[in-house]
């Protein structure tokens, strides 16, 4: 039951967080696709199968980049900082990377004032993480955490198999048996590891070329580029289907804008992502509950 409470607070947060920050970048009816891609894609692949520390960690990211894609202010920067310990809290190299790519984008758009907005930021998340992690130094000591939070990550956690390691990217491709449940699948499995990493570099070269309109929405496309490339750097070292799921909320969002113009091939192309979604929004969730009802 607790699980189940979890689940659907972790789906409602995420696709209120992805809404706000579409209506920020997209106009009806593309607004409306990253929520549906997240419904799809990212609830039935991510949360509803695995709604474990690193879905927490990842809203806790979301949450970081909704309160920055506005404005970023000194009271804004100390939210993000706050909420990158937070998502340290769940995953330790989760937190510190998007922080990183936060921390990219500020020294971008600010330049001659980026340093004191980087201690704002640097400054609450040491303080904060420090807090969070003040019960378990005092029980188990500061060097086993240690130990735990810096050195297993870094040191062991690759050894613990091939898909710990780079190795893993695209190297566990779903079953195609039987063809037509699982063709699908298979569709979002090269949806995830074909477009997730391109998008937000072609994202950046439009930005650069101009494509990106006013500054504010310029500003939003290129920290959620920052963030998602931060996003995947943190799992590139163990790459499998599940963890793509979990970082994957920005390209939901970049992606629609990149298909924004109305032309035929990128009418044709939102038609396809949109209906590949819906797969598994509608057909999906009847298999679902049908299995739970015969539990």
């Amino acid at each position: 039951m607790t699980v189940n409470v979890s689940v659907a607070l972790l789906g409602f947060v995420s696709v209120a967080l992805i809404l706000y920050m579409s209506e920020r970048l997209l106009r009806p009816p593309l607004v409306y696709v990253p929520p549906i891609l997240f419904l799809g894609i990212g609830v039935h692949f991510g949360l509803s199968s695995s709604a474990s520390h690193r879905y927490f960690s990842s809203t806790f990211a979301m949450v970081a980049v909704a309160v920055l894609i506005q404005a970023r202010t000194p009271r804004t920067l100390r939210w993000a900082g706050l909420l990158c310990a937070c998502s340290s809290f769940f995953t330790q190299t989760r937190g510190l990377f998007v922080l990183l790519g936060v921390a990219v984008f500020v020294l971008w758009e600010s330049r001659q004032k980026a340093w004191r907005q980087l201690g704002s930021l640097l400054g609450v998340y040491v303080v904060s993480l420090a807090s969070l992690l003040l019960f378990f130094v005092f029980k188990a000591g500061i060097r086993t955490v240690f130990e735990s939070l810096v050195v297993f990550p870094w040191k062991y956690y690759p050894e613990q198999g091939a898909f710990n390691s780079v190795q893993g990217y695209m190297a566990d491709l779903p079953e195609l048996y039987p063809l037509a449940t699982q063709l699908p699948v298979l569709a979002v499995w090269c949806f995830l590891h074909a477009i997730l990493p391109l998008c937000y570099l072609l994202c950046l070269y439009r930005c650069y070329r101009g494509d990106a309109g006013d500054g504010c929405e310029r500003a939003a496309l290129i920290l959620l580029s920052t963030v998602g490339l931060a996003l995947f750097a943190e799992i590139s070292r163990a790459p499998d289907f599940g963890r793509m799921f979990t970082i994957s909320f920005p390209s939901f969002l970049i992606l629609p804008w990149l298909l924004r113009r109305p032309t035929w091939v990128n009418a044709a192309a939102t038609a396809a992502i949109v209906c590949l979604a819906l797969v598994f929004v509608i057909p999906g969730s009847v298999i679902r509950q049908f299995k739970i009802a015969g539990r």
